[in-house]
Protein backbone atom coordinates (compact mmCIF):
# COMPACT_ATOMS: atom_id res chain seq x y z
CA UNK A 1 0.00 0.00 0.00
CA UNK A 2 1.26 3.78 -0.98
CA UNK A 3 0.57 6.77 1.09
CA UNK A 4 -0.58 10.24 -0.39
CA UNK A 5 -0.40 13.53 1.14
CA UNK A 6 -0.50 17.09 0.49
CA UNK A 7 0.19 20.44 1.81
CA UNK A 8 0.69 24.19 0.89
CA UNK A 9 3.96 25.26 -0.75
CA UNK A 10 5.77 28.87 0.10
CA UNK A 11 6.73 30.75 -2.59
CA UNK A 12 9.80 32.76 -2.76
CA UNK A 13 8.97 36.54 -4.84
CA UNK A 14 5.49 37.16 -5.40
CA UNK A 15 3.99 41.24 -5.35
CA UNK A 16 0.53 41.67 -4.44
CA UNK A 17 -1.61 44.69 -5.73
CA UNK A 18 -5.02 46.29 -5.81
CA UNK A 19 -7.53 48.41 -5.66
CA UNK A 20 -10.66 49.37 -3.28
CA UNK A 21 -13.19 52.27 -5.02
CA UNK A 22 -16.84 52.49 -2.70
CA UNK A 23 -19.61 55.50 -2.81
CA UNK A 24 -22.62 55.35 -1.11
CA UNK A 25 -25.48 57.57 -2.30
CA UNK A 26 -27.70 58.85 0.98
CA UNK A 27 -31.74 59.59 -1.26
CA UNK A 28 -33.09 60.63 2.31
CA UNK A 29 -33.28 59.36 5.74
CA UNK A 30 -34.85 56.51 4.80
CA UNK A 31 -32.76 55.08 1.78
CA UNK A 32 -29.29 55.00 0.81
CA UNK A 33 -27.17 52.97 -1.44
CA UNK A 34 -23.68 51.95 -1.86
CA UNK A 35 -21.46 50.52 -4.03
CA UNK A 36 -17.79 48.65 -3.55
CA UNK A 37 -15.73 47.59 -6.53
CA UNK A 38 -12.51 45.44 -5.62
CA UNK A 39 -9.54 44.90 -8.35
CA UNK A 40 -6.59 42.48 -7.49
CA UNK A 41 -3.54 41.69 -9.33
CA UNK A 42 -0.06 40.19 -8.93
CA UNK A 43 2.94 39.20 -10.86
CA UNK A 44 2.79 35.60 -9.58
CA UNK A 45 0.85 35.13 -13.33
CA UNK A 46 4.37 35.85 -15.08
CA UNK A 47 5.83 32.42 -13.65
CA UNK A 48 9.16 33.68 -12.33
CA UNK A 49 11.23 30.78 -11.59
CA UNK A 50 11.89 32.06 -7.71
CA UNK A 51 8.07 30.79 -7.34
CA UNK A 52 8.82 26.94 -7.96
CA UNK A 53 7.03 25.78 -5.39
CA UNK A 54 8.26 22.21 -5.61
CA UNK A 55 11.44 22.75 -6.97
CA UNK A 56 11.06 20.55 -9.90
CA UNK A 57 13.04 23.24 -12.23
CA UNK A 58 9.09 24.00 -14.18
CA UNK A 59 7.34 26.85 -13.04
CA UNK A 60 3.38 24.75 -13.51
CA UNK A 61 0.34 26.80 -13.40
CA UNK A 62 -0.42 25.80 -10.12
CA UNK A 63 2.49 27.88 -8.67
CA UNK A 64 1.54 30.31 -11.26
CA UNK A 65 -2.29 31.15 -9.89
CA UNK A 66 -3.62 33.84 -7.88
CA UNK A 67 -6.25 31.60 -6.63
CA UNK A 68 -8.59 34.70 -6.04
CA UNK A 69 -11.30 36.44 -8.43
CA UNK A 70 -9.50 39.70 -10.19
CA UNK A 71 -12.88 41.40 -9.82
CA UNK A 72 -15.47 41.95 -7.41
CA UNK A 73 -18.64 44.00 -6.79
CA UNK A 74 -20.86 44.48 -3.95
CA UNK A 75 -24.31 46.49 -4.18
CA UNK A 76 -26.06 47.27 -1.17
CA UNK A 77 -29.64 49.16 -0.85
CA UNK A 78 -30.97 50.03 2.63
CA UNK A 79 -34.19 51.32 4.17
CA UNK A 80 -34.12 52.26 7.61
CA UNK A 81 -36.48 53.90 9.99
CA UNK A 82 -39.54 52.27 8.61
CA UNK A 83 -42.72 51.93 10.34
CA UNK A 84 -42.14 55.20 12.65
CA UNK A 85 -38.52 54.42 12.86
CA UNK A 86 -39.25 50.26 14.21
CA UNK A 87 -37.96 48.43 10.81
CA UNK A 88 -35.30 48.64 8.80
CA UNK A 89 -34.57 46.03 5.27
CA UNK A 90 -31.41 45.50 3.57
CA UNK A 91 -31.10 44.21 -0.17
CA UNK A 92 -27.44 43.04 -1.03
CA UNK A 93 -25.64 41.50 -4.08
CA UNK A 94 -22.42 40.32 -4.85
CA UNK A 95 -20.83 39.90 -8.09
CA UNK A 96 -18.02 37.19 -8.13
CA UNK A 97 -15.55 36.97 -11.13
CA UNK A 98 -15.59 33.02 -12.63
CA UNK A 99 -11.59 31.92 -11.50
CA UNK A 100 -9.23 28.98 -11.44
CA UNK A 101 -8.09 27.78 -8.29
CA UNK A 102 -5.44 25.11 -7.44
CA UNK A 103 -5.03 24.80 -3.62
CA UNK A 104 -2.47 21.20 -2.87
CA UNK A 105 -4.39 18.35 -4.44
CA UNK A 106 -7.85 20.57 -5.01
CA UNK A 107 -8.34 22.00 -8.40
CA UNK A 108 -11.40 23.39 -10.04
CA UNK A 109 -10.25 25.06 -13.51
CA UNK A 110 -12.59 25.37 -16.32
CA UNK A 111 -10.25 23.63 -18.93
CA UNK A 112 -10.22 20.50 -16.45
CA UNK A 113 -14.17 20.52 -15.87
CA UNK A 114 -15.37 17.11 -15.10
CA UNK A 115 -12.09 15.12 -15.32
CA UNK A 116 -9.73 14.08 -12.23
CA UNK A 117 -7.11 16.75 -12.27
CA UNK A 118 -3.96 17.08 -14.07
CA UNK A 119 -0.89 19.52 -13.80
CA UNK A 120 1.92 19.30 -16.25
CA UNK A 121 5.14 19.55 -14.77
CA UNK A 122 7.40 20.20 -17.56
CA UNK A 123 9.71 17.46 -18.42
CA UNK A 124 11.40 14.88 -15.66
CA UNK A 125 15.25 13.82 -15.89
CA UNK A 126 14.25 10.67 -17.82
CA UNK A 127 13.27 13.27 -20.48
CA UNK A 128 9.81 12.93 -20.41
CA UNK A 129 6.56 14.81 -19.67
CA UNK A 130 5.97 14.65 -16.06
CA UNK A 131 2.11 15.52 -14.46
CA UNK A 132 1.41 15.46 -11.42
CA UNK A 133 -2.06 13.99 -10.24
CA UNK A 134 -4.67 16.45 -8.22
CA UNK A 135 -8.20 15.79 -6.95
CA UNK A 136 -11.26 15.62 -9.51
CA UNK A 137 -11.71 18.98 -10.98
CA UNK A 138 -15.24 20.63 -10.76
CA UNK A 139 -14.42 23.40 -12.90
CA UNK A 140 -13.94 27.31 -12.22
CA UNK A 141 -14.66 28.94 -8.29
CA UNK A 142 -16.87 32.03 -8.54
CA UNK A 143 -18.60 33.24 -11.55
CA UNK A 144 -21.80 34.11 -9.95
CA UNK A 145 -24.00 36.77 -8.60
CA UNK A 146 -25.61 36.42 -4.89
CA UNK A 147 -27.92 38.20 -3.51
CA UNK A 148 -28.78 38.91 0.30
CA UNK A 149 -32.11 39.94 2.43
CA UNK A 150 -31.99 41.08 6.00
CA UNK A 151 -35.25 42.53 7.93
CA UNK A 152 -35.73 43.78 11.20
CA UNK A 153 -38.56 44.96 13.23
CA UNK A 154 -38.12 46.46 16.86
CA UNK A 155 -41.98 45.48 18.71
CA UNK A 156 -41.11 47.49 21.82
CA UNK A 157 -38.32 49.18 23.93
CA UNK A 158 -37.41 45.49 24.80
CA UNK A 159 -37.93 43.23 22.30
CA UNK A 160 -37.05 43.30 18.19
CA UNK A 161 -37.53 40.19 15.21
CA UNK A 162 -35.85 39.75 12.76
CA UNK A 163 -34.74 37.71 9.32
CA UNK A 164 -32.05 36.86 7.35
CA UNK A 165 -31.87 35.11 3.99
CA UNK A 166 -28.44 34.54 2.00
CA UNK A 167 -28.54 33.68 -1.18
CA UNK A 168 -32.03 34.70 -1.89
CA UNK A 169 -32.27 33.32 -5.67
CA UNK A 170 -30.56 29.47 -4.63
CA UNK A 171 -27.86 30.51 -6.97
CA UNK A 172 -25.02 27.49 -7.57
CA UNK A 173 -22.64 29.30 -4.99
CA UNK A 174 -19.14 27.39 -5.37
CA UNK A 175 -17.14 29.00 -2.75
CA UNK A 176 -14.11 26.44 -2.05
CA UNK A 177 -12.68 23.52 -4.15
CA UNK A 178 -13.93 20.06 -3.49
CA UNK A 179 -16.83 21.73 -0.98
CA UNK A 180 -20.57 21.51 -1.65
CA UNK A 181 -22.35 24.19 -3.57
CA UNK A 182 -24.03 26.64 -1.02
CA UNK A 183 -27.58 27.20 -1.74
CA UNK A 184 -30.03 29.24 0.44
CA UNK A 185 -30.26 29.63 4.05
CA UNK A 186 -33.22 31.38 6.36
CA UNK A 187 -32.56 32.49 9.61
CA UNK A 188 -34.69 34.34 11.92
CA UNK A 189 -33.79 36.22 15.25
CA UNK A 190 -35.15 37.28 18.32
CA UNK A 191 -33.43 39.98 20.36
CA UNK A 192 -35.25 40.86 24.00
CA UNK A 193 -33.13 43.91 25.41
CA UNK A 194 -32.77 43.40 29.47
CA UNK A 195 -32.16 46.93 30.82
CA UNK A 196 -29.31 47.35 33.63
CA UNK A 197 -31.15 47.54 36.88
CA UNK A 198 -28.52 50.05 38.36
CA UNK A 199 -30.05 52.08 35.03
CA UNK A 200 -33.83 52.27 36.28
CA UNK A 201 -35.44 54.49 38.74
Amino acid sequence: KSARFGTILNFGDVRVYGLDLGITYTFNKYVNLSVKYSWIGSDITKGNIANDANKDGYVAVDEKSLNTPNNRVIVNLNFQNLCKQKMFVNLSARYLEQYDFYSGNQISTKAGEGKWGRVYGGIGPDGLPRYYEKNFDRGTLGGFTTIDLNAGYKLNDMVSVGMGITNLLNTEQQEFAGSPSIGRLIMFELKVHVPNSKNRQ
